[in-house]
């Protein structure tokens, strides 16, 4: 098992994300994806996930830097597209069956 990050992309302000860019935190599975988030001190009511959305937690450019030095496995925008349909397709069998 393991945790992954994809690639920071420019992201615009607001009062809830008050930084520049941005990045998703995701892992093989939801305990796995919280246990980390919680040693790289997130909160985990930062979690995003529900309703065919890949469970994830938003990293700063600077939490993104201390997980891929926790041992979080760097993969491309493109992976992380497959892994958002990957867990779509599986929501959707799932309320199917």
């Amino acid at each position: 098992m393991a945790v992954y990050v994809d690639p920071l992309l420019s992201c615009a302000k607001s009062r809830r994300w008050p930084w520049p860019e941005a990045c998703h935190l995701i892992a093989d599975s939801a305990s796995e994806l919280h246990k980390f988030a919680a040693k790289l001190g997130l909160s985990h009511k930062w979690f995003q996930g529900g309703n065919r959305r890949l469970p994830h937690y938003d990293l700063t450019a600077g939490k993104r830097k201390q997980a891929v030095k926790m041992g979080a496995v760097e993969i491309s925008r493109e992976e992380i597209v497959r892994q958002v349909k990957k867990y779509r397709c599986l929501v959707d069998k799932i309320l199917e069956g």
